[in-house]
């Protein structure tokens, strides 16, 4: 049973990194402590679970044979400070909107911090963000209508 679920996990992260480096050009990732993150948390068992490395090992392999950018950026400050104004806003984990107080913007949390990463990466590479990039947002298997970019978009 252990092995079904492994293989069907694997399948997941398979497809997945696949569909990544098919349809972007650029991918910008968090560079996380996954093993920190496992070992450290109160829910390191479903962290672990998400097998968050194997995926970021898949898609870096995957991107790099098919020409594709993968960039690690920092984690530190992705879900608190503004994408559009940069100002730290701070909030507890179980605020699930940012509400920046300085500029007025607001959006799910998780869209600020996929914007953060993705401009991140962008400078990482010595490219100006755009002023606003479609993000993947929410679980995949229910809206996986925006897919995270750098420009280009070949669906």
């Amino acid at each position: 049973m252990h092995e079904r679920v492994r293989n069907q996990r694997f399948d997941f992260l398979h497809k997945l990194s696949h569909r990544y480096v098919n349809n972007q050009e650029f991918i910008a990732v968090e560079d996380l402590d996954v093993k920190e993150l496992v070992e450290k948390t109160y829910n390191g068992k479903n962290r672990a679970d998400a097998a968050w490395a194997k995926f970021i090992f898949m898609l870096t392999y995957k991107a790099e044979r098919a020409g594709r950018w993968v960039v690690k950026v920092e984690s530190r400050g992705t879900t608190k400070r503004c994408s559009e104004c940069g100002e730290m806003v701070e909030k507890p984990l179980w605020v699930r909107t940012h509400s920046c107080p300085h500029c007025g913007l607001k959006l799910d949390r998780d869209l600020n911090a996929a914007l953060n990463i993705l401009q991140d990466g962008l400078r990482k590479v010595g490219r100006e963000p755009t002023e606003f990039t479609p993000v993947e947002i929410g679980h995949l298997p229910e809206r996986a209508s925006l897919i995270a970019e750098a420009g280009i978009c070949r669906f």
